[in-house]
């Protein structure tokens, strides 16, 4: 093959890639398909601000409601006695359906603030409705660029129905790597201005359902218990989690990550007739046999078989023990700092039961609950000493 066939391939080659870069270069230049940023500086530069619309980077607002996260701000230049602390979640970190001084990030901030009067305690709540360990990888980056002294970690009851997951409407595929593949691409002007066209084509939702985001966002299709799909879940969970631990660990930062607590005496499974193969007792079944245990005071086979009755529901709206099972095998891979939510949550509660005495439905506590999960993380930050530096 002599050169003139040799470059011209060469070139046909490069033409497509050349014209994405001036693509991208144009719609930079005039302010185009800018992508969403977590954080923004304001105008003259002082302080950093949460941006309240980052929801609109992972929700498609024709098919579901876009969540907001709570407008925050945090100076741009850290001074000396600063500690800065970013909480990551779902919706229990945002301090659903509470607002105000009840979530558990402004709970604590007020009691690291009360102990530790000479330091300016920053706690930044990034706590989203909706999301799932994808959008969490996806904010690392720019998280780690602000400096944090403390990461606090509380996420895994969306893996199933949260955004991109496998039993939800803002999914296009199950395999973890094309997600992570597009979060990154989101980034990019050009390729939001071709989604921006293809959205076009799909037909604005008509009656949006009742109930909470996640029930909106959920196709409410059962999942299987021994089923592909359960375990592509637990598999783009342990993925994302070994990312993000190890994106934070790398980068010298103080991580706590908690055990997922819920509801366990007040909420009957979802999905009613979840089964293993080699279990012949339905979930329902099994939580009613709770139920009549924990009326006569055997509190040890009660929790069992609420246990059991939540890890079979075939609606997992609440993490089952495999993804709190996940948590714990990275949190000792790292060896970084773990909170055990499930533990202080049966500690407080009748016979090691927790139900609406800590929760306000299946799993977003109620303002004893939030009171209780900050003082349990501040307990751990004193543990840790992160404060006497």
């Amino acid at each position: 093959m002599d050169r003139k066939k040799i470059s011209f391939r060469v070139f046909l080659v490069i033409i497509p890639f050349l014209f994405f870069i001036s693509l991208e270069l144009f719609l930079r230049l005039f302010d185009l398909f800018n992508p969403q940023s977590l954080f923004f500086e304001n105008k003259n530069n002082d302080f950093i601000q949460v941006n309240s619309n980052i929801g609109q980077k992972y929700f498609n607002s024709k098919k579901v409601p876009v969540p907001n996260m709570y407008p925050q701000k945090f100076s741009a230049i850290k001074s000396k006695n600063t500690f800065r602390i970013f909480c990551l979640g779902g919706s229990t970190t945002a301090g659903f359906p509470y607002e105000m001084n009840v979530p558990f990030p402004q709970q604590l901030k007020f009691i690291l603030k009360d102990n530790f009067p000479e330091k300016k305690i920053e706690i930044i709540n990034l706590g989203l409705s909706a999301i799932n360990s994808f959008t969490i990888l996806d904010w690392i980056p720019q998280i780690i660029n602000h400096e944090p002294d403390l990461i606090i970690i509380y996420m895994g009851h969306n893996e199933f129905y949260g955004a991109y997951g496998v039993g939800s409407k803002i999914s296009f595929t199950n395999n973890g790597f094309l997600v992570r593949l597009a979060l990154k691409l989101k980034n990019l002007n050009s390729f939001l201005m071709l989604e921006k066209i293809l959205s076009f084509s799909i037909a604005k939702i008509k009656n949006k359902s009742n109930g909470t985001l996640m029930e909106q966002i959920s196709n409410k299709k059962e999942i299987p218990i021994d089923s592909k799909l359960r375990q592509k879940v637990y598999n783009n969970f342990d993925k994302n989690l070994e990312i993000i631990l190890k994106d934070i660990t790398n980068n010298n930062i103080p991580v706590i990550i908690s055990t997922l607590t819920s509801n366990l005496l007040d909420q009957p499974p979802f999905g009613k007739n979840g089964r293993e193969d080699n279990e012949f007792i339905k979930s329902i079944k099994l939580y009613n046999k709770g139920i009549d245990f924990f009326a006569n005071k055997n509190y040890d086979s009660s929790k069992v078989c609420f246990n059991k009755a939540r890890d079979l529901d075939e609606i997992p709206f609440r993490a089952d023990e495999k993804i709190n099972q996940i948590i714990k095998n990275k949190s000792n891979d790292f060896k970084i700092e773990r909170l055990d939510m499930v533990e202080i949550f049966e500690e407080n509660s009748k016979g090691g039961i927790p139900g609406d005495n800590l929760f306000s439905d299946h799993l977003h506590p109620n303002p004893e609950g939030y009171a209780l999960m900050a003082y349990s993380l501040y307990k751990k930050i004193i543990h840790m000493g992160l404060l006497d530096r």
